[in-house]
């Protein structure tokens, strides 16, 4: 499974960046409040920390990890830490 961490794009905490890392899941979630993992079909599920609502996240936007495309939320949340579920409409239609 990919994992990308997601960083501020100069300064702008609305606006995150996604990096590939090969470090596990557990590494990940202890150096980053937040970040992606990849799951089937091209979506990329948006992972916390610290407890968001719908509203904290979806105020977020999330540059895709292979187009830099803002991805599009599809899907609805798991709990406060497993967020929402995103694709990128801009590589789905390849």
């Amino acid at each position: 499974m990919s994992i990308y961490p997601l960083s501020n794009v100069n300064g702008n905490s609305k606006l995150k960046t996604p990096s590939l890392s090969l470090n596990t899941e557990e590494y990940v979630r202890r150096f980053s409040s937040l970040y992606l993992t990849a799951e089937l079909g091209q979506k990329y599920r948006l992972h916390a920390t610290h407890a968001h609502t719908m509203d904290d996240y979806l105020s977020y936007d999330i540059q895709c990890p292979n187009c830099r495309k803002l991805l599009t939320p599809v899907g609805a949340p798991i709990d406060h830490f497993d967020l929402g579920l995103y694709a990128c409409s801009h590589c789905g239609n390849r």
